[in-house]
């Protein structure tokens, strides 16, 4: 039951729930459940949003296809949650703050609740579904998912407002910088 309360703390950018779950031991277990959930709820919605790929396959084929997207989703993010937290560990160490990188990579676990959310909304936009109403709710989860992924690494850096304001900073032009060159290219 203290997955639930713990999560609904996270959302309600409590900060403080990070320094409780790190000490219950149960950082790992949640960014484990996160992952997991995230993978399965965009995979899941990829699948049910994108019918035809699957139209000519046999019943076998099929299952076979559809579990190597999971499979691979839960990779994926993965590999994308551990480059963001090593990402946001090289920037916070850059402004003085000395943790270790499985406190970040935890807390940025435990922080990502609100990706579940997100998550089938995004896998609608890159189904090519259109809608300004799809757009903005895919926007402002993400913004959430941002926020809470704020205030986990506040939580495990302890810096100040205003140094944490500055590693935003520098994530957001670093991430725009790529998105530019992948996009350019």
């Amino acid at each position: 039951m203290f997955f639930l309360t713990a999560m609904i703390r996270v959302l309600k950018l409590d900060e403080e729930i990070f320094r409780e779950i790190q000490e219950r031991n149960l950082a790992l277990r949640y960014t484990t459940i996160n992952f997991v959930a995230i993978a399965l709820i965009y995979s899941l919605t990829s699948i049910f949003l994108n019918p035809q790929l699957f139209e000519e396959l046999s019943t076998i084929e099929l299952f076979l296809v559809q579990g190597l997207i999971i499979g691979a989703g839960i990779f994926v993010v993965f590999i994308i949650h551990f480059g963001a937290a090593l990402l946001v560990w090289a920037f916070t160490r850059a402004l003085g703050a000395h943790k270790p990188l499985s406190l970040v990579y935890t807390n940025t676990g435990v922080a990502l609740i609100p990706l579940w959310v997100a998550m089938p909304g995004l896998a609608a936009v890159q189904a090519g579904i259109a809608g300004a109403a799809l757009f903005v709710f895919t926007i402002l989860a993400s913004a959430y998912v941002a926020l809470t992924f704020f205030v986990a690494t506040k939580s495990a850096s302890g810096l100040s407002y205003l140094k944490m304001a500055l590693v935003t900073l520098g994530l957001a032009i670093y991430l725009v910088s790529f998105l530019y060159l992948w996009m350019v290219q």
